[in-house]
C-alpha cells in the first residue's frame, strides 16, 4: 500500500523518475476506475475486474467500490505484466495476505485448493484451461499466458467457490 504522500513524491520527482511510471502512478485511480465501470462487460457476475497492464490497484480499490456501490464485492484482479496475473482481493486495504480459517489468511475468494502449489500441464490438467501457468500454494495468485486464460481461470474459480 502506498502512503498518502507518495503521489506528491512522485509529482515532486517526476522530472528524475520514468514519465511513464510517473503517469502510471498518477492516473491508477483513474484507470481502475474505468476498469470497474467495464467490470460487468468482462463477467456477468460483476466478481472479476481486469486491468490491461499493471498498475498499483490495491490502494484504490476499496474506494471505488464503495464509491460506484459494486455489489457482490469484487473476487479477483486481473492485470498483465508480460502474461497475466489473477489475484485474489483482500478482504481488508492493506492486508497483503488474504487467511482462510484453517492458515489465518482472509480473501473474498482464494483460487480452487485442487490447483494451489500446481504449475504448466499439471495446472492445465487440474483446472482444464490451456495455458494456465502456475497458482501459489496459498491460492492466493495465479497466472496464465493471455487475458482470455486468466478470465476463464477466474471464472472456473468463481464457480468452484460458489459450490464448496
Amino acid at each position: 500500500m502506498y502512503h498518502k504522500h507518495f503521489l506528491g513524491a512522485v509529482l515532486c520527482k517526476s522530472r528524475f523518475l520514468s514519465p511513464s511510471y510517473a503517469r502510471i502512478a498518477l492516473s491508477a485511480k483513474e484507470y481502475l476506475r474505468k476498469s470497474c465501470d467495464e467490470y460487468l462487460q468482462v463477467d456477468p457476475s460483476g466478481e472479476i475486474v481486469v486491468l490491461s497492464q499493471s498498475v498499483p490497484w490495491s490502494q484504490h480499490l476499496f474506494e471505488l467500490e464503495k464509491e460506484q456501490n459494486i455489489q457482490p464485492s469484487l473476487k479477483y484482479i486481473i492485470f498483465g505484466d508480460g502474461s497475466f496475473r489473477i489475484r485474489s482481493i483482500p478482504v481488508d486495504n492493506g492486508s497483503f495476505v488474504c487467511r482462510t480459517k484453517e492458515l489465518l489468511w482472509f480473501s473474498r475468494l482464494f483460487l480452487p485448493r485442487s490447483w494451489a502449489g500446481l504449475s504448466g500441464e499439471v495446472l492445465e490438467n487440474a483446472c482444464g484451461v490451456k495455458g494456465a501457468v502456475f497458482v501459489h500454494s496459498t491460492g492466493f495468485i495465479g497466472g496464465h499466458k493471455t487475458k482470455e486464460g486468466a478470465i476463464m481461470m477466474a471464472r472456473k474459480s468463481l464457480e468452484l467457490g460458489k459450490l464448496s
